[in-house]
């Protein structure tokens, strides 16, 4: 998920093919396909993981005693 989320940021969506994924992340093409099935099946699960890493942020009480804009920002850039 880490080498997907990656090659998105740095080289965009039609860039991120399950082959270069494969690439950077160590593992076969096909077993990245297996998991996913689709590139949508990819986007989808690379939102889903930026979702829930966020969320995991905010319950981790990270956010907890800071100003409220400050802790705003800090969602923001995690």
């Amino acid at each position: 998920m880490k080498a997907a989320v990656a090659l998105v940021s740095e080289e965009g969506v039609s860039a991120s093919t399950f082959e270069a994924i494969a690439r950077r992340s160590g593992y076969s093409r096909g077993l990245i396909g297996q998991r996913f099935g689709s590139k949508l099946g990819l986007i989808e699960a690379v939102i889903a993981y930026l979702h829930d890493g966020r969320e995991s942020f905010a319950d981790a009480g990270k956010l907890d005693g800071m100003p409220g804009l400050e802790a705003m920002l800090a969602y923001a850039d995690h």
